[in-house]
């Protein structure tokens, strides 16, 4: 096999940066054992990491399965084909699991009994709330007169996903967690959250900034919920549930106070105190024009 050629068939996983870099290494390290030997085999791979890549990207994968994968393939020494399909049967128990519990496929929470969220059935039998499984029938063809579960790829008629839709139009939003930014995003079920607004990536998983790969320390006691609003402490890290945006608010760990109105982790207080300053020449400057 030509390198250039190998290349090719690589960039068909649709990965970018680091991810595309990862996914060569293990493509490298799969030829080297023989595991690789020919162009169907490197095509077969590069569709499975693909569709590994679309599954995280519409939060039904963890983001996290890339480095179990990855690290049982480098230490264990197992083969990548066998270790996606083994991935691939235990996310399958998983869906049926859900079914069972009335769990929604994508954010792996209840679908029953909350107001505010929105419920979709396919003919599967597979549920969704609306506003997880919404993004990914958007992105399927709108010539086909069917939608696709994006479970098990069964097929939907789409006047009945239509139906649903609706009158199902509220969406239930959260707060990037920098304590300055104003930006919402929709929870989905995604572990990562990356924002767009100031550029900071968090791991929905363990409350925290950017770890390195295996390093989540995930709590079962923490669960990063549909509408949860949280904002990290500048001075120890630790996020603290609020329904406030604005003014500050008292970290319950290291007790200092964090300003909502800018991302200083020795400001106190200072959009309270520009607004007092600003509040003071308006006040000065009124009575000179009187």
């Amino acid at each position: 096999m030509k390198l250039y050629d190998i290349i090719e068939i690589i960039k068909l996983t649709e990965q970018r940066g680091q991810e595309l870099l990862i996914d060569a290494l293990i493509v490298g390290i799969e030829i080297g054992r023989g595991n690789i030997s020919d162009f169907n085999d490197l095509k077969c791979v590069a569709e499975q990491l693909k569709n590994l890549k679309q599954k995280i990207d519409n939060s039904l994968f963890s983001p996290f399965i890339r480095d179990n994968i990855y690290d049982r393939i480098i230490n264990e020494k197992e083969n990548l084909t066998d270790v996606l399909q083994s991935v691939q049967n235990s996310l399958r128990r998983l869906s049926q699991q859900n079914v069972q519990n009335g769990v929604c496929q994508v954010c792996h929470q209840q679908v029953h009994g909350q107001d505010k969220m929105k419920t979709i059935q396919l003919q599967c039998n597979h549920l969704f709330h609306q506003q997880c499984v919404l993004p990914n029938l958007i992105m399927q063809n709108e010539i086909f007169p069917t939608y696709q579960c994006p479970i098990c790829e069964t097929q939907t008629l789409k006047d009945e996903i239509l139906n649903q839709l609706q009158n199902n139009s509220q969406q239930v939003v959260s707060c990037c967690p920098t304590p300055a930014c104003r930006k919402k995003f929709v929870f989905q079920g995604q572990e990562i959250y990356r924002c767009q607004n100031c550029k900071k990536k968090y791991c929905l998983r363990c409350f925290s900034q950017s770890h390195e790969i295996n390093k989540c320390q995930a709590s079962d006691n923490n669960q990063f919920k549909n509408g949860d609003n949280y904002k990290e402490c500048p001075h120890c890290k630790k996020w603290m549930k609020t329904s406030q945006v604005e003014g500050t608010i008292k970290c319950i760990k290291c007790n200092k106070t964090v300003c909502l109105g800018c991302n200083d982790s020795k400001c106190s207080c200072c959009c309270e105190n520009k607004g007092n300053i600003y509040s003071f020449f308006k006040s000065k400057f009124s009575i000179k024009q009187q």
